[in-house]
């Protein structure tokens, strides 16, 4: 039994030996990955500038071996566990307490290592960052000292160039002034040199005169002998020339009569000259109209704008020079209402835009009543478009009868032949086409089918305008092929002001030199008036004599309903009266600085054509009714014939 229980203790302590054998291999395993530790955090202080990428490394290899220790301490737990359920002996108790002493203060110095491992990484981050922020403020030093010198060699060179440029125009202004001083000296020596020789040359004409007066004086009979004789030779000569001249006229006509046969031939040389000459007029006459009928513009078409070859050579090159006009200028002497203008210069525009991107052009109609300035927006519209125009009237197609048809095909023909399109203004449009009734003539018919057949479809080489007074009887094909329509109606009180001081100023400012006189003070626009008011204000003004802006507005307001026509018929008129009034009182009309206009004549004459106005108004609303009305005269002579038989009977 004591055998068996050797040899059980026995195995227990080579069991035991072999568990602390194992142990102890571990603890060196423990010991030498601790001293590797170390060493390893030695090399790492000793290369820290290059742990920057290693850092997480060796962070990972720490935690690696944290957690083979904690793997070491958990067996060595079980170890020692499972040692412990058994009966140890005296000296392995030892060797085991001596061993968890060792393995625990490695563990201590292991953390210690660890512990002075952060220490050192995080006061390498520390001194890293302050030398961060010392090299920032180094560099932050640098620039503003780097700064600081280049802003004061700036202004170094600055003060510098000022010292240069101020001492270089000193020299130029000294020199400048010497130049100065040195011209004056010449000039003075050449003035001086001049006066010398002027005095010497009049001292020598004089000389030479004095000594041709003597010579005259001396020999005077000699100078009258050869002057006389000299004008008897010439006399001579000029009898000569003349005898000799007559002579041959003589010869010739004797010759002429005295032989019937060179009298006839004369006589027929004479007739036939004649003859050559009126022949030679007609002929050219009838050329140019058969090359005006071939080559020249239509019959039909009254006007144009068309241009040479050479002409639209020139515009181009104005153009291309930047001198070409602005196209809303064209409409600045074209006095419409805001709206009007407004939108006539946008389709002006359009057309111009298109006729560029060669698009097709549309068809406008201009309508309203007569006298409110359609054809001379249609002038104004072609121009500022960059068309040509071509203006026609509706009133001379009806007179061509079975022509019409062939001279409108004529003129579209040379309206495709423009270069630059052409704007085809049709005034009176009404006159031919109008709606298709009954009471048309098949002329008109034929004329109207062959128009509506050339603008059928949009072309970007012409565009129709259509002026009328009476929209409502064109032909409802002919208003389908109108794309706008813009209403021209009577001008208002602004644009009555306007066109009243237009036509003064060409009608009698330019022509006849009567200036606008310039009020004392400017007034404010007062509001519209009545009538009343308004012929109180125009017997106000008409007691000053002098007309000035006041009087030509008071005029604005007395023609309402006159259209932009009736408004430059009375300045004709009022222009007849000045001529007129001129005469009577003996002055020259011719004159522009003797003519005078009051406020009296104006006002006689507006008066005047405001009644006129007012009965065409009448007129076209009732129809003509003659009223007899006597005049004040009459009534005061009838009533002094009347008186007398009594003073007789009495």
């Amino acid at each position: 039994a004591i055998q068996k229980d050797c040899l059980t203790v026995l195995d227990e302590q080579e069991f035991t030996r072999d568990k602390r054998e194992e142990l102890l291999a571990q603890i060196l395993r423990i010991a030498v990955a601790a001293e590797v530790l170390q060493r390893t955090v030695a090399r790492g202080d000793r290369r820290f500038e290059e742990l920057g990428t290693a850092a997480a490394d060796i962070s990972v290899d720490v935690r690696d071996l944290f957690m083979i220790q904690d793997d070491h301490n958990t067996t060595f737990t079980r170890v020692w566990e499972a040692l412990e359920t058994r009966e140890p002996l005296a000296d392995l108790v030892e060797k085991r307490k001596t061993a968890i002493a060792q393995v625990e203060a490695q563990l201590v110095k292991t953390q210690s290592v660890s512990v002075q491992h952060e220490e050192r990484r995080e006061n390498l981050r520390v001194s890293g960052e302050e030398e961060r922020k010392v090299h920032e403020h180094k560099d932050k030093l640098n620039r503003q000292r780097t700064e600081y010198e280049q802003k004061q060699r700036l202004q170094t060179e600055r003060e510098l160039m000022d010292l240069s440029e101020e001492s270089a125009l000193r020299q130029q202004a000294d020199l400048k002034l010497h130049e100065v001083r040195v011209l004056k000296m010449r000039l003075a020596a050449d003035h001086e040199r001049t006066i010398a020789e002027n005095k010497a040359a009049l001292e020598q004409t004089k000389i030479s005169a004095e000594a041709a007066i003597r010579d005259r004086r001396v020999n005077e009979d000699v100078y009258l002998r050869e002057l006389i004789q000299q004008g008897v030779q010439e006399s001579e000569a000029r009898l000569a020339a003349i005898r000799e001249t007559a002579e041959i006229i003589r010869s010739y006509v004797v010759d002429v009569f005295t032989h019937p046969e060179r009298l006839a031939l004369a006589i027929g040389s004479i007739i036939a000259v004649c003859a050559g000459v009126y022949v030679s007029r007609e002929m050219a006459i009838l050329l140019r109209e058969q090359l005006n009928k071939r080559l020249g513009k239509p019959s039909l078409v009254r006007s144009t704008n068309r241009i040479s070859l050479w002409g639209e050579l020139k515009l181009w090159i104005l153009s291309c020079c930047g001198r070409s006009k602005d196209p809303l200028e064209f409409f600045s002497d074209v006095i419409l209402t805001p709206a009007m203008h407004t939108q006539v210069c946008r389709l002006a525009l359009a057309s111009r835009t298109a006729k560029l991107r060669k698009a097709p052009l549309m068809n406008v109609m201009f309508y309203g009543p007569p006298g409110t300035g359609k054809t001379m927006c249609a002038v104004r519209y072609a121009q500022a478009s960059g068309l040509e125009y071509a203006i026609m009237s509706g009133g001379d197609v009806a007179p061509l009868e079975d022509q019409a048809v062939t001279e409108l095909h004529k003129l579209f023909s040379w309206v495709h032949r423009s270069r630059r399109g052409v704007l085809l203004f049709i005034d009176e449009a009404d006159a031919f086409l109008g709606a298709r009734t009954g009471n048309m003539s098949e002329h008109l018919r034929n004329a109207l089918t062959t128009m509506l057949y050339h603008t059928g479809t949009p072309s970007s080489q012409f565009m129709l305008v259509l002026a009328t007074n009476r929209p409502g009887d064109l032909d409802t094909a002919v208003l389908d092929r109108i794309d706008e329509s813009i209403e021209f109606g009577l001008p208002d009180l602004v644009e009555r002001e306007k066109l009243v001081k237009m036509y003064y100023r060409n009608s009698l400012t330019q022509l006849l030199g009567i200036a606008l006189k310039p009020e004392a003070k400017a007034k404010p626009r007062s509001p519209p008036v009545t009538r009343e008011e308004d012929s109180a204000a125009g017997r106000a003004m008409t007691a000053g004599g002098e007309v000035t802006p006041a009087v030509l507005d008071a005029v604005a307001k007395k023609i309402s309903g006159f259209s932009g026509r009736e408004i430059a018929k009375m300045f004709v008129a009022v222009q007849t009266h000045v001529y007129a009034t001129a005469q009577m009182d003996g002055k020259a009309p011719g004159n522009k600085g003797k003519l005078e206009l009051t406020v009296d004549m104006l006002m006689e004459v507006v008066d005047k054509k405001v009644k006129e106005h007012c009965k065409s108004v009448e007129m076209q609303q009732h129809g003509y009714i003659y009223r007899h009305e006597e005049s004040a005269r009459s009534v005061v002579a009838a009533s002094g014939r009347v008186g007398m038989p009594d003073l007789i009977i009495n």
